[in-house]
């Protein structure tokens, strides 16, 4: 997981996905998703659909 901000100060979160009993010294993630805002909000009701109030 890393936090990011962008030139204008946009904060972004950037998840990292990797191999089963990864990360290891040197991998590189096999997936990575990242959210703004907006997209950090959408996932949150989908999560909270899903699983109740988290």
């Amino acid at each position: 997981m890393q936090t990011v901000r962008d030139e204008d100060g946009t904060l972004y979160l950037y998840l990292y996905n990797y191999k089963q009993g990864g990360p290891r010294p040197g991998d590189s993630p096999t997936q990575s998703i990242h959210f703004d805002y907006t997209a950090a909000k959408a996932f949150k009701a989908i999560l909270d659909e899903t699983f109740g109030g988290l």
